[in-house]
């Protein structure tokens, strides 16, 4: 772990130091983080996971172009209830 001292300026803003940026390769400017307070002495800032929903949302929508998904369910089900037997 990094770890530095640095100075909060006049407008709460702190620069966080080239070695810590380093190690956190995914800080980059303009990038959205979120600050989140644990106490009265204590922040930690990183950047927020992925959206895994708005991210893949559609990326299959090509392999079930022609495939009726009731359909498909049926079928499966009754494979599922061959296999049991």
């Amino acid at each position: 772990m990094q770890q530095q001292t640095v100075i909060i300026g006049p407008k709460s803003q702190v620069v966080i130091p080239k070695e810590v940026r380093e190690i956190a390769s995914e800080l980059k400017p303009s990038k959205k983080v979120v600050v989140r307070a644990l106490n009265s002495r204590s922040v930690i800032v990183e950047v927020p996971m992925k959206d895994w929903v708005g991210e893949t949302y559609g990326s299959l929508e090509k392999i079930w172009q022609n495939v009726d998904a009731t359909d498909y369910i049926r079928k499966l089900r009754n494979e599922w209830g061959k296999s049991l037997k």
